[in-house]
């Protein structure tokens, strides 16, 4: 196959920088206003769907990864058990699902920013913010990958430290106002398989997702039989302690029917400064706001490496277009993939905001 005669790519994923770029794709903010707003439930169900989802799924993506860590990913596994076809047809749907999802991140990258600085926009700018955020992620994606790997880096670095700070200020203003937004108490752990809650759920379980982007990059990865194990083990610790500790941040300073699902992490933020910081709240919020902002944007990056590196591999096997497969010259990237994926996530914000 073609993507066999490929040049050898740059190892640029040591073990560090493989921890930090799936925490920069698995933890997302956008998620825990929806986990929080189940209520303090919402705790239980995070621990609930790690033994029953997210350690199954990472034990079998470490075996994967490890087992066969090629560029491709989700495509070389698919296509190893059942053939060409189907491995293509599945990097098709990783990689167009990116491109439809990239405009609905940056549109909540415009509610976030418009909550959290007051700021109003008419609906012509903030559709051309969002284009504008789409275009840089390509310009990102199509970098180098040992320039490009470091938005991923400085992402899941920015995200757990806006997450733990979200905890942090959530315990703190409980104890200076006194107490805690919501009760506690044992009862409440107990799930409630409501309706209303049921429809939360695929959202905690996309939150979980994101283990195989590693293995899309895997011959940009120094020693994936020994590292992608290790990754997988200490990156998921790591994303369920945050994502259960910022949850409660969110429930500690906002009751359960206050919260908004589009910027729940900022207005539990705000509240949470003024209440412990007194005067120097405004800076420090502002501060996290733009670290949370900046989250979209790295989230983003990250998937579109992924999926992009995953949609190469078919066009370099010859098992789709070659378009896919083109790298650039110098950056030996899939800068075609890149590009289409911008185009397409382009024309759905166009279509979103003009219907």
């Amino acid at each position: 196959m073609a993507a066999e005669n490929a040049p050898t790519k740059h190892k640029v994923f040591g073990l560090a920088s493989m921890i930090l770029f799936s925490v920069s794709a698995i933890l997302v903010g956008d998620t825990i206003a929806s986990s929080a707003a189940m209520g303090v439930q919402g705790m239980t169900f995070w621990i609930v769907l790690a033994v029953l989802f997210f350690i199954p799924y990472g034990f079998v993506t470490a075996e994967l990864g490890a087992a066969w860590p090629d560029d491709g990913g989700l495509y070389v596994w698919v296509r190893e058990a059942f053939g060409p076809m189907w491995g293509t047809v599945t990097a098709w749907l990783y990689w167009v699902n990116v491109a439809l999802w990239a405009p609905s991140v940056f549109v909540l990258f415009v509610y976030t920013l418009t909550a959290a600085f007051g700021i109003t926009m008419p609906l012509w700018l903030e559709a051309a913010l969002v284009i504008a955020l789409i275009w840089v992620m390509v310009a990102i994606g199509v970098l180098p990958k040992r320039y490009s790997k470091w938005v991923p880096n400085a992402s899941a670095v920015v995200k757990m430290v806006v997450f733990l700070v979200l905890g942090v200020a959530g315990i703190a203003a409980a104890i200076k106002n006194g107490g805690l937004a919501n009760d506690f108490s044992l009862a409440n752990w107990i799930p409630d398989m409501s309706f209303y809650n049921l429809t939360y759920l695929p959202v905690v379980i996309y939150s979980f997702m994101g283990f195989e982007l590693m293995s899309s990059v895997g011959d940009s990865v120094k020693d994936p039989k020994r590292d992608v194990p290790k990754m997988i083990f200490a990156a998921g610790l790591a994303i369920l302690f945050i994502y259960m500790f910022a949850t409660f941040g969110v429930l500690a300073v906002i009751p359960v029917d206050e919260i908004v699902i589009e910027t729940g992490i900022v207005d539990a933020l705000k509240p949470a400064f003024e209440a412990v910081l007194g005067a120097a709240a405004g800076p420090v919020f502002a501060v996290m706001a733009i670290g949370v902002l900046f989250t979209f944007l790295g989230n983003m990056v990250t998937w579109s490496i992924g999926a992009n590196e995953s949609i190469a591999a078919t066009g370099m096997d010859e098992t789709a277009p070659g378009v896919f497969g083109h790298m650039h010259p110098k950056f030996d990237t899939p800068d075609y993939a890149f590009y289409l994926m911008g185009i397409i996530a382009t024309v759905v914000t166009v279509l979103t905001y003009v219907l």
